[in-house]
């Protein structure tokens, strides 16, 4: 059996790290920022972002390699190969990346106002902006609800029908609203 050579065991290494990180600390944050109907917004049109951020990874892992002398056919071909299969498998992963780099840029505050919609008897109750966009999903009003009880405001589920709320979001780099 063939030893692997320590670039090849590193850049493992370095996958398996990156995975980590994914699962316990990119996931979980990007789930409290985000709405997921802007996250899926965004996802329609990070393909060219994800394609620029994986090459130029390549790149670096590229320029490593010749200055640290380790490029033969094998280094070449493992890096390629393994930055093949993490640019089609882990579209979400670069997503994530972007989305948390949005977050931590350039925000611009906004304040919408949401109308309660309530209705006990029906059990129906959604909030909306008096345009276009309505709030039905019980993860998105619980994520809202949640960052009203952070600020020791009256809980959204004890708001009456038509009491208007605001909600503030930030806007960051690449345009994706998220909450502070």
């Amino acid at each position: 059996m063939k030893k692997l050579s320590n670039a090849s065991l590193t850049l493992y290494l370095i996958v398996g790290i990156v995975v980590i990180l994914q699962v316990f600390l990119l996931d979980p944050y990007i789930k409290e920022k985000y709405f997921f109907s802007d996250i899926d917004a965004f996802k329609k049109e990070s393909w060219k972002y994800s394609f620029v951020l994986l090459s130029i990874l390549f790149i670096i892992f590229l320029i490593i390699g010749l200055r640290k002398k380790v490029i033969d056919k094998t280094f070449f071909f493992s890096t390629f190969v393994l930055f093949l299969v993490v640019a089609i498998s882990s579209k979400r992963l670069t997503d994530n990346v972007l989305l948390y780099f949005n977050s931590k840029t350039k925000a611009e505050k906004i304040i919408k106002d949401y109308i309660v919609l309530r209705n006990d008897e029906n059990k129906v109750f959604h909030i909306y902006d008096n345009k276009n966009e309505f709030i039905l999903s019980e993860e998105l009003l619980r994520k809202i609800d949640s960052l009203r009880f952070k600020r020791n405001l009256k809980s959204l589920y004890k708001l009456q029908n038509n009491d208007t709320i605001k909600v503030e979001y930030k806007i960051g780099l690449l345009d994706v609203k998220y909450f502070e």
